[in-house]
C-alpha cells in the first residue's frame, strides 16, 4: 500500500492521502456523494454542494468517478454565477471521461449532440 504526499490546489496544503485502488462498495460513497451535489445546487444549495464534493477520496476514484465529480462542480459553480469555474470543470469532466455528457446535457451545461 503506497503512501504519498499530494498537494490540495484549493487549500494550500499538503496531506498523506492513501493511494490505494477503491473497493467496490467504497465507489458506491463516490456516486452518492455526487448525485447528493446535485441535489444540493438543484434546491439553491449550491456552496453545500461544493463542499460534499471536497472529498479527498475521489482522487482514488476512477475517472467516471472523478468525472461525475466535475458535473457536480461545473451545476454548482454555474448556479453561483461562476461561469469560467463552471466551464473549467465541464472540460476537466469532458477529459476524464465522455460519460457525463448526458447528464451533463440534462442539467443544460452542454449542448445536445447528434447521435446516430
Amino acid at each position: 500500500m503506497a503512501i504519498s504526499p499530494i498537494r490540495s490546489p484549493n487549500i494550500g496544503t499538503t496531506r498523506i492521502y492513501n493511494r490505494r485502488r477503491m473497493k467496490p462498495e467504497e465507489r458506491y460513497i463516490l456516486a452518492y456523494r455526487s448525485t447528493r451535489a446535485l441535489i444540493l445546487t438543484a434546491t439553491n444549495r449550491a456552496h453545500d454542494a461544493l463542499t460534499l464534493l471536497e472529498y479527498p477520496n475521489y482522487e482514488r476514484g476512477s475517472n467516471v468517478d472523478r468525472a461525475d465529480c466535475e458535473g457536480a462542480r461545473a451545476f454548482a459553480f454555474q448556479k453561483l454565477g461562476k461561469s469560467d469555474e463552471s466551464r473549467r470543470a465541464i472540460a476537466k469532466a469532458l477529459q476524464l471521461s465522455k460519460t457525463v455528457i448526458p447528464y451533463l446535457n440534462t442539467i443544460g451545461l452542454v449542448p445536445a449532440t447528434n447521435q446516430p
